[in-house]
């Protein structure tokens, strides 16, 4: 067995993410005791070279989830409150999120293509506490920029209230956010 170390971060590496490909890998820190502001580094890597492809500073305190899209095309990153999107074809943040509760889940869910743009949707599912909150990242022509619109999940009206804690979107269709809670149960969401 041989091993082989890459360096970039300058704390204790709290989030990896792989991207389907293959081709990346994203890093994320704790906040930085070396860069002001206590500033918790993304770092892309690109697992061909073994070399760092991108430096993402925005986020501070902690990086607690990265997830690449489906398609490799965004990175998704959430620290406490916050969620950013960079593209990873310029290595650009296109947008960002900010929650009045921590996140507790981020999963990305299905790609299709948007006809009127010639263009791809991708859904990006976050919950926060009680809250599943569904995504849909489009590229707004005439703004030439992307935009998250955001729609809560119907939840039941009574009853037992739960927080999700983790969560998967099945490969095949796309069409079902399966999160687990708290209570120990799973949660089957239709993201039509």
């Amino acid at each position: 067995h041989t091993q082989r170390f890459i360096h970039g971060h300058d704390a204790e590496i709290s989030a990896i993410s792989i991207s389907k490909s293959g081709k990346f890998l994203a890093s994320g820190q704790l906040g930085s005791s070396k860069i002001a502001g206590d500033i918790a580094p993304v770092l892309v890597w690109d697992l061909d070279r073994l070399s760092n492809v991108y430096v993402f500073d925005i986020l501070k305190y902690e990086i607690n989830s990265l997830s690449f899209s489906p398609d490799d095309r965004f990175l998704a990153a959430v620290s406490r409150n916050v969620c950013v999107i960079w593209d990873m074809e310029v290595g650009e943040m296109v947008t960002s999120k900010t929650l009045q509760k921590n996140i507790t889940l981020m999963t990305w869910g299905r790609v299709t293509e948007d006809t009127q743009s010639s263009r791809y949707s991708h859904k990006l599912h976050l919950a926060c506490s009680s809250q599943v909150i569904m995504n849909t990242l489009d590229y707004d022509v005439s703004t030439m920029r992307y935009v998250l619109k955001s729609e809560f999940a119907t939840m039941p009206t009574g009853g037992l209230v739960r927080s999700y804690t983790t969560s998967i979107v099945p490969l095949q269709s796309g069409l079902f956010l399966l999160a687990g809670t708290e209570n120990g149960e799973v949660c089957v969401f239709n993201t039509k």
